[in-house]
């Protein structure tokens, strides 16, 4: 693996070697630490909706931008598109916000989308998990202005990583290739994510039409280290286990178990989901 720093202070990493060329840039950002509840996912709209080639990943504090090809100079111009194919203007900034809209409409009836929100206020605190209408409300309220200087503040170079893997490539030959390509993007100050110790716990409902049955219980995580992840790879596989396996011993065949790492503004939780058309919250409960 090779590491450096071009002329601007973007970081490089050239992580191996692979038949085919893929690379991803990654950005110091995300809805955790984004200046104003919503403008993160609104360049994110702006910027897909003029870019192609590209797959996003968004996550609370990084966004991710990849592409893959047989030669990495395709794959440069790819990635090379988030910064001189994206235009702010008033006509994309509206059209991104439509699209939220839509989206954030579409879904925020599903029941699932309702349980995991009411989850997030319980564990997480209401004062920062926000409703639909709070969020829609928000990002309506942002300006053109305020998604360029969104662009300008965070989309720069050293707030980003580019990672590249591939075919054997001298260190030089990569350099001068992202030299050309990333360059000129413009030097900021790095950001530093936000640090919150902000769970809360509790317990919410809410009401469904259909008869299913389903409970979510978590447990606050935000203190462990990467360290500690075998040990609770190992923890969590054997509790499922167990859970399930409990379920089955009362033949409680249509039961759903699910079991995962949730979090959200930088904290972390264990959560587990039951589900079952037939038994009660109380019945689910008992056995967990």
């Amino acid at each position: 693996m090779e590491k450096f720093k071009l002329n601007n202070g973007m970081s490089v990493v050239y992580a191996g070697f692979a038949k085919c060329w893929s690379g991803v840039l990654s950005v110091n950002v995300g809805h955790v630490n984004e200046p104003k509840l919503g403008i993160a996912n609104l360049f994110e709209r702006t910027l897909l909706l003029q870019i192609r080639g590209i797959l996003p990943v968004f996550g609370g504090s990084m966004t991710a931008y990849t592409a893959g090809g047989m030669d990495l100079e395709d794959v440069m111009q790819k990635l090379q598109q988030v910064f001189n194919q994206t235009v702010v203007n008033d006509e994309y900034v509206e059209q991104a916000k439509q699209l939220i809209r839509q989206q954030t409409e579409d879904t925020a009836p599903m029941t699932m989308r309702r349980m995991k929100l009411e989850y997030k206020h319980v564990a997480f605190g209401e004062d920062l998990v926000k409703t639909k209408e709070e969020y829609l409300s928000s990002l309506f309220s942002h300006t053109t202005e305020d998604v360029r200087e969104f662009a300008n503040t965070y989309y720069t170079a050293n707030n980003i990583v580019l990672v590249i893997a591939g075919p054997k490539v001298s260190k030089r030959e990569l350099k001068n290739m992202a030299e050309t390509y990333f360059g000129s993007v413009s030097e900021s100050t790095e950001i530093t994510p936000s640090k919150s110790n902000i769970y809360t716990g509790g317990f919410g409902k809410i009401e469904v039409k259909d008869c299913t049955s389903r409970l979510m219980f978590g447990w606050d995580m935000s203190n462990t280290t990467v360290d500690d992840s075998p040990v609770i790879n190992v923890l969590m596989s054997m509790f499922l286990r167990r859970l399930e396996r409990a379920f089955a011993d009362l033949d409680l065949t249509d039961v759903q178990v699910d079991l995962k790492i949730a979090g959200y503004y930088g904290l972390r939780t264990i959560r587990v989901y039951l589900a079952s058309p037939t038994l009660s919250n109380k019945a689910l409960s008992d056995v967990f």
